[in-house]
């Protein structure tokens, strides 16, 4: 048993410091508490609350904070305002209410640090000091208590009631189908876990570094670059942390996550002549492998080494991935033409909406491709309405800021950057040879492939055309075949020094320059198999450094 502290703001620091130090540690209680947290909303605006403790023994307990050793005349009033405003603001919450009752109850208690003992006195309007705050938090009892109410009371705390709120009713009728197994996913992430919900409420004074899957710090400065050169502000003085470390994905299930990381990274690429690797890019630290949540299963993660990844379920919940199927959950698509790709997809998105009860608004369909997105889609847009089902490209159909139609029955359409940021339970890429198939900027290329598949909540189905998505389909299944883990050698620092060469992203004038001299150097190897040329046309010290610079490359 113990208390998670989510530090806000307030006016009140040293009350806040004393009331979080006395409960921190304390092994008879647990809950959450949060200081300078929740801002409640009423009809005059937001309304702050000192702190607020929520637990499954006590239920909901109102702090009202003084600085100082006395009390002053308006506390009652306080504690009746906090009472009052809570009670409101959790009844207009359906699953917390019993016709008319508010299932979890709540408490008031005014806590002065320096209050002598002298002044606690009294059942009606609580108090106390450091002495006898514990014990008054003893008295407070929920008699009735469920861990449903608490979770539910808990998420509307927080606000994730709001943050994840559905954009439009969801309706099923039966128990098995994608929609109702997509509700139960929803409900199962709906309360945030205490690191995330850190992260999303707490705040500090100065710099704060957050890291995730999609930043991962690397792909950042160190945590002592950024705080201080000995590495001692990772934490501020109150306790707050300045560094969090996000390692526990509730988005994607292990199997997906796993995918676009393996894609992404081309952990299962055959490898090149260029850099005798099949990896396009890699961390430069080790450990950040570990921050988002992998472990090693053999080997070490050092430069050099070899190494098999795993993530364990702390860091992907099973619930995640226990829904539905693998062979569900992921699917990999190769066709002959664009034409063929645009009916089989048209044909999955009519079956989801007519038939396993998704929405137009759980389906997204992006094409990693932002110069190519308008052109390509439009085929397939066509025939989809075609078949009676509209649909929307984001930011063209739309306002620059709006990706789903709220309320309106449209499946979106997205270029890469567009969808980030988003999600939906079905996803659909199309199109995604073209991260095969890249000769250049492929470490940027295939981030669009990872940040394609990583939009899906629940189902992903990757699509494209011709060898180049074999080739693709290949990496997948070689993952696939291993269990989804990793194994791979960690590349030195050397190598990855060559990754980024090779990879790099260059300017426009840098790829025009690139495709006329490898448009001079094609005529020039076309002339010399014809005959037209020949070696000796040339001057010898020229084709001697060609020679030992192409020597080099190999």
């Amino acid at each position: 048993m113990s208390i998670t502290i989510v530090r806000g703001t307030n006016k009140k620091p040293a009350a806040s410091r004393a009331l979080a130090e006395l409960l921190a540690h304390r092994g008879d209680l647990s809950g959450e508490l949060f200081i300078g947290y929740p801002i409640i909303r009423t009809a005059n605006g937001g309304y702050p609350i000192d702190a607020l403790l929520i637990s499954s023994e006590t239920g909901i307990v109102a702090f009202d904070l003084i600085e100082g050793s006395a009390l002053d005349e308006d506390y009652p009033t306080r504690q009746d305002d906090f009472a009052n405003k809570l009670e409101a603001y959790l009844k207009s919450h359906a699953e917390l209410v019993d016709r008319r009752d508010l299932l979890i109850p709540i408490h008031t208690i005014s806590y002065a640090p320096g209050l002598s003992t002298s002044g606690i006195a009294g059942d009606e309007y609580p108090r106390a000091n450091d002495t006898t705050l514990v014990d008054r938090l003893r008295r407070f009892r929920w008699e009735n208590r469920s861990p449903v109410v608490y979770s539910s009371a808990l998420s509307v705390i927080q606000s994730t009631s709001t943050i994840r709120k559905n954009r439009t009713r969801r309706e099923v009728e039966r128990a098995g189908s994608r929609g109702a197994r997509l509700k139960r996913l929803e409900d199962q992430i709906a309360t945030l876990d205490p690191v995330q919900s850190k992260a999303v409420i707490e705040t500090i004074d100065g710099v704060q570094r957050i890291r995730g899957l999609a930043g991962s710090g690397a792909s950042l400065p160190s945590p002592e670059e950024i705080f201080d050169a000995s590495g001692n502000g990772a934490s501020a003085a109150d306790g707050t942390d300045n560094d969090l470390i996000l390692d526990i994905c509730y988005r994607n299930s292990r199997p997906l996550l796993v995918t676009a990381h393996a894609l992404g990274f081309g952990v299962y690429r055959n490898p090149e002549e260029q850099s005798g690797m099949g990896l396009v890019q890699m961390f430069d630290h080790p450990r950040l492998w570990q921050d988002i949540g992998y472990r090693p299963k053999a080997g070490e993660l050092r430069p050099g080494a070899s190494v098999t990844l795993l993530r364990p379920e702390r860091t992907s919940p099973r619930f995640l991935e226990d829904h539905s199927e693998i062979d569900d959950l992921i699917q990999f698509k190769c066709f002959e033409s664009p034409g063929a790709q645009a009916d089989w997809l048209i044909d999955e998105i009519k079956r989801n909406i007519e038939v396993e009860e998704l929405r137009h608004d759980d389906i997204i369909v992006v094409n990693p491709d932002p110069l190519t997105t308008r052109q390509k889609v439009g085929p397939i847009r066509a025939k989809l309405l075609e078949a009676g089902i509209d649909s929307h490209v984001a930011g063209v159909d739309t306002e620059a800021d709006t990706f789903f139609r709220t309320g309106e029955r449209s499946v979106t359409f997205t270029g890469i950057f567009r969808a980030k940021g988003n999600e939906a339970g079905m996803v659909y890429v199309i199109n995604a040879q073209d991260c095969h198939a890249a000769a250049r900027n492929l470490a940027t290329i295939r981030n669009r492939l990872f940040t394609a598949i990583t939009r899906s909540k629940a189902w992903i189905r990757v699509l494209g055309v011709g060898q180049d998505m074999a080739r693709l389909i290949d990496e997948y299944q070689a993952l696939k075949s291993r269990g989804f883990e990793l194994q791979f050698t960690y590349p030195t620092k050397e190598q990855r020094e060559r990754l980024r060469i090779i990879h790099r992203d260059r300017s426009a004038q840098e790829e025009r320059r690139l495709r006329d001299r490898e448009s001079m150097v094609r005529d020039l190897v076309r002339d010399l198999a014809s005959g037209n040329a020949s070696i000796q046309d040339f001057d010898p010290a020229l084709i001697s450094e060609l020679k030992k610079h192409v020597g080099s490359a190999d």
